[in-house]
C-alpha cells in the first residue's frame, strides 16, 4: 500500500510504520510556542476634503520564532528557529461606486 504523500516526513522520522502511526509516536507530549514581534514606521493619506484615508504605507522589520519541545519515554527533542524579514505593506482605499448604493436601496 503506497503512502499518502503528506505522511512522508513522518515516515523520514520513524514516526510512521506502513502508513500509520507508530504506537504512541504522536500521543507524546510536546510544546509549541511562537512569538511575533514587527516593528513598524509608516504614513496615512488623508483627503481632508472628503474626511477619509486615501491610503497607508508601512515599512518595517518582522520577526518570527518558533520553539516546538516533544518527549517521548526518556528522551527530549528540542527545535528552535528564528526568521527574520524587511516588511512593506501598502493600502489604497477607493471610495464604493454610488450606483451599488442605489441598487441596494431598490431592492
Amino acid at each position: 500500500m503506497p503512502v499518502p504523500e503528506r505522511h512522508g516526513s513522518l515516515l523520514r522520522t520513524g514516526l510512521l510504520s506502513a502508513g500509520r502511526p507508530r504506537d504512541g509516536a504522536l500521543s507524546a507530549p510536546f510544546e509549541n510556542t511562537q512569538t511575533y514581534s514587527f516593528e513598524l514606521e509608516g504614513k496615512l493619506h488623508w483627503d481632508n476634503a472628503a474626511k477619509r484615508p486615501l491610503k497607508l504605507e508601512l515599512k518595517g522589520k518582522g520577526s518570527t520564532e518558533s520553539v516546538r519541545e516533544m518527549t517521548r519515554e526518556e528522551s527530549t527533542m528540542r527545535i528552535e528557529s528564528t526568521e527574520e524579514a524587511e516588511i512593506e505593506y501598502s493600502v489604497v482605499v477607493s471610495e464604493a461606486k454610488v450606483e451599488a448604493k442605489e441598487d441596494a436601496k431598490q431592492e
